[in-house]
């Protein structure tokens, strides 16, 4: 995924970004970080785990619901998975839709993208990141840890955390304005550091 990404950027002639992977997309986006740091100037991780390898409530996700998948993903499931990633801040109308998007992806999708994230460990080399990194998370979190968030800000030189206490693991679909608002203070920061403008 992360070599799709720059094969992306090359096609559209992207020669600088700052990069934004949330939940589990934060694996692609400090993946790209550690590949080609010459490429990006920032990193966001934002609802990031640091890792899922050993992860003991998506490894029972994975063991009883998703290997079983027959040809069709369960819609019960996925209006349950839909909803438990959003807070009480996010509208039935909105979560409902996300829940019809979430059925258009195919089982087998469903299966080899969680196997791929269990075998997802802490990277050795997390600690040569060099570029801003901004850490967002919420304090309602139920899919990643607090401990994560701040063992990955201790890892990553020069990263800041910024916590949202009453948000959960959706928290830009919560509030987007204050997640917006952390993303803006952050470009600003790396253009007042003199980084070049992606």
């Amino acid at each position: 995924m992360a070599d799709d990404m720059m094969g992306l950027m090359d096609r559209l002639m992207i020669d600088k970004a700052v990069v934004l992977g949330a939940s589990s997309g934060g694996f692609i986006a400090r993946e790209l970080v550690l590949r080609y740091p010459e490429r990006f100037v920032g990193l966001i991780q934002m609802g990031s785990p640091l890792q899922h390898k050993g992860n003991p409530l998506f490894q029972q996700m994975y063991d009883t619901i998703i290997s079983k998948f027959g040809d069709e993903v369960d819609p019960d499931f996925i209006g349950e998975f839909v909803s438990g990633l959003s807070g009480t801040k996010v509208s039935s109308w909105f979560t409902g839709m996300m829940a019809e998007e979430t059925m258009k992806v195919p089982s087998w999708v469903w299966k080899e993208y969680t196997a791929s994230l269990l075998t997802e460990g802490i990277p050795d080399n997390l600690r040569a990141i060099i570029v801003p990194c901004l850490i967002i998370w919420g304090g309602q979190d139920g899919i990643t840890l607090r401990s994560d968030q701040e063992e990955a800000s201790s890892l990553i030189s020069g990263s800041r955390l910024a916590i949202h206490e009453d948000l959960g693991h959706m928290l830009y679909w919560e509030d987007p304005e204050a997640v917006a608002e952390d993303i803006n203070g952050f470009m600003k920061e790396i253009e007042k550091a003199g980084v070049t403008r992606p």
